[in-house]
């Protein structure tokens, strides 16, 4: 029986317009489907978000104000983006990416801001296969980085252009598909067996570099960071 990361996978990620997933919105997003390992097909758009760009957000993907204007209306990209999740939900089809927790909690977030509802809710969330949490799972005590452009060096995974949304998508499923070849036990578990073990693993990594922080005079990392894979904050925490 074929492993199920020969079958379909489909990436995605998106640039936005900042780092808080509950206030900031996209400015372009992508989905990757790969076949048997290979590049199976595009969807991807630039998204006007209706608000100023910062130019901090700008400095790394590069998207302009005058660029976005021209891309789809924010809702408009909020109903594919929203349509493709649930189609991968409803078929099994495994969502794969980097820090997906990020992305997925801002779709959820615009969902609920425009019809009270998230993922799982109205839209079916299937299977999520995040290269991040298995990464730091998998090779925990590793130096370095651990952005996708540090694991595409780990995993000898050519990055197609970094911050580009498709070219980010297509290199976060082929750090996946190097992760579970360089690790059997990875690859030797179930999907689902796979997808709860994630949770915990996220829970774990996040729970940990929160007691690091607090042990050097910081902060503690907000609740919500440590779910997996989509964070909702309680009323307390706005």
């Amino acid at each position: 029986m074929a492993h199920w990361s020969e079958g379909t996978l489909i990436g995605f990620d998106l640039e936005t317009t900042g780092v808080d997933p509950f206030t900031d919105v996209p400015v372009s997003y992508a989905f990757v489907t790969f076949e048997h390992g290979d590049r199976a097909g595009t969807v991807s758009s630039i998204v006007n978000p209706g608000r100023p760009i910062p130019p901090g957000a700008t400095g790394v993907h590069g998207i302009t104000d005058d660029r976005a204007a021209g891309g789809q209306a924010l809702d408009e990209a909020l109903d594919v983006i929203a349509a493709t999740i649930g189609d991968a939900g409803r078929s099994g089809t495994p969502v794969v990416g980097m820090n997906l927790s990020y992305d997925l909690t801002m779709v959820d977030a615009m969902l609920r801001r425009r019809t009270g509802s998230g993922l799982a809710d109205d839209v079916p969330l299937g299977p999520v296969v995040d290269c991040m949490v298995l990464d730091k799972q998998a090779d925990r005590y590793r130096r370095g980085g651990r952005k996708l452009g540090d694991l595409c060096r780990e995993y000898g995974v050519e990055h197609g252009g970094a911050h580009d949304a498709a070219a980010d998508v297509e290199a976060s499923v082929r750090v996946t598909l190097a992760l579970l070849s360089r690790y059997p036990a990875l690859a030797g578990m179930s999907l689902d067996d796979l997808v709860r073990a994630q949770a915990t693993w996220k829970r774990e990594q996040t729970a940990g570099l929160s007691e690091y922080f607090v042990g050097r005079g910081g902060e503690a990392i907000p609740e919500w960071q440590h779910q997996w894979p989509v964070g909702r904050r309680s009323d307390e925490e706005g």
